[in-house]
């Protein structure tokens, strides 16, 4: 069935069990036995996740149903869309189901070398972990499957920064969260977008306090502190950090915020001192910016 269909054994497994897309029968031996319509499914499932759809939303519709999907979507994608991005984000999605973090890391360093730095980063990074995150939230995978994908994300994206590292003098950006924020995806993600845009990066991790990152600043002669906020937190709680951080950086230091939680405080950020960024656009735009700016003050 593995080599009919194209799936994993680890896959076909997860799609059976976990989310009831075949119910094979059993032959005296409790052999699966499967016959021409549950291998008809699994290669409309398979086609259909390799092109975005999450197994837990398809599995158990019908042969008809699937077909009439896989027809629609036929006629909406454009075909530059369809061998790109989408078929790594399938691929690591399946990766993912089955826990196989090796297939992760692989699928992750395939993707990097494909499609460069920035598109790997918009097109594959942030939406794959969008979606993992749906998946999640609808209980179509656990904890678990979302910490695996994390690390080996973590690897790939600290490996970018080491490989984009600037020789000689750049400046200095800082990537953290700050304190009470311990998902640090989305500061390495903006590391590697600055690291790409020719600065220095020092990433700091995760759940800083603000006279922290301030000390690490000074001591680095940081041009630039970026954080990350992606969990909810209180107005007070987070305007009151950067508040500290802005008091304790020289006023030519500048604080760059994004993140989804950041977004329903941004404007008492920006009244704290910061700069919000609602995307990884703007991060760039923003970073290029300032490097005109010193160019041209020097």
């Amino acid at each position: 069935m593995a080599r009919r269909t194209g799936l994993s054994t680890h896959v076909l497994r997860a799609w059976e069990r976990r989310y009831g897309a075949v119910e094979p029968k059993r032959s005296g031996g409790a052999t699966r036995v499967y016959d021409d319509a549950d291998v008809l499914k699994l290669r409309l499932l398979k086609r259909l996740t390799e092109s975005g759809h999450a197994i837990g939303r398809v599995a158990r519709l019908s042969t008809e149903e699937l077909l009439t999907l896989l027809r629609d979507d036929s006629g909406r994608r454009e075909p530059s869309r369809t061998s790109g991005a989408d078929r790594q984000m399938a691929a690591c999605l399946e990766a993912v189901e089955a826990m196989d973090g090796t297939r992760i890391h692989a699928v992750l360093m395939r993707a990097v070398v494909m499609m460069g730095s920035s598109r790997f980063v918009d097109e594959l990074v942030v939406p794959t972990l969008y979606r993992v995150g749906e998946l999640w939230e609808r209980g179509s995978i656990c904890p678990a499957h979302e910490h695996l994908f994390s690390a080996s994300l973590q690897r790939v994206l600290a490996w970018m920064m080491e490989r984009l590292a600037v020789e000689g003098e750049a400046p200095v950006i800082i990537t953290t969260t700050p304190s009470g924020q311990r998902h640090e995806m989305g500061a390495l993600i903006s590391g590697t977008v600055a690291a790409e845009e020719g600065w220095r990066v020092e990433h700091l991790g995760a759940d800083l306090p603000a006279d922290d990152i301030a000390r690490a600043a000074a001591a680095l002669r940081a041009r630039v502190v970026a954080l990350s906020v992606v969990h909810e937190t209180s107005a007070l709680s987070l305007i009151g950090e950067i508040g500290v951080l802005r008091d304790r950086l020289p006023a030519d230091v500048q604080i760059l915020i994004g993140g989804r939680a950041a977004s329903q405080h941004r404007e008492q950020l920006v009244r704290a001192g910061a700069i919000w960024l609602p995307g990884l656009g703007d991060l760039r735009n923003e970073l290029r910016g300032l490097q005109r700016r010193s160019r041209a003050s020097g």
